[in-house]
């Protein structure tokens, strides 16, 4: 995973409310094996219509949105299952989203996240600032996934285990009779 520091790119603006993680990445798309092709998955319930083609008036079908790296929402972006793992949502102020939804509604500008200072800048010079858990800011800027992080941890992992080992010791035995049935 590469770090991320700071992502500037086309942004568009997606403004409705409780958006969940089936409109995201609809469930029926995930039972696939492949790691790749997600992207056509994305809003497929409102990007297409029922002939599959694409619907001009859904916003990620239109230049320049079409490659826009950064979403802004209404709120609760993301609520539902545990799917969206892969997505960092920055919580800004409503009035804060609906100036920058509106800048680039107009514009069609760029937007800039710099997660290393915490702060969203807009193309007019417009700056915001957010808070990331420390942790998972911290993995983001050294390009670290979840289980990257747990491996880094592992000598804390081991040392916890063999102090709990000593408290706690029917916990980690293990069963002699493995194999056969009871």
């Amino acid at each position: 995973m590469e770090p991320l520091r700071r992502l500037c790119g086309t942004a568009a603006a997606l403004m409705i409310d409780n958006i969940d993680t089936d409109q995201i990445v609809p469930g029926k798309t995930l039972l696939r094996i492949d790691k790749t092709g997600y992207e056509k998955a994305l809003f497929s319930n409102w990007r297409f219509l029922s002939d599959g083609r694409e619907d001009p008036a859904f916003v990620l079908n239109r230049a320049p949105f079409r490659s826009a790296m950064v979403l802004v929402t209404g709120q609760n972006f993301g609520c539902g299952s545990s799917r969206a793992g892969a997505l960092l949502p920055i919580r800004l102020a409503d009035d804060a989203v609906k100036e920058i939804a509106a800048e680039i509604e107009a514009s069609h500008h760029g937007i800039t996240v710099d997660l290393e200072v915490c702060a969203v800048v807009t193309a007019l010079g417009r700056r915001f600032t957010f808070t990331v858990p420390r942790l998972e800011r911290e993995a983001l800027l050294a390009g670290q996934d979840r289980i990257a992080v747990t491996l880094a941890r592992n000598a804390i992992i081991e040392a916890f285990q063999d102090r709990d080992r000593l408290k706690r010791p029917w916990i980690y035995q293990t069963n002699q009779h493995e194999g056969r049935d009871s």
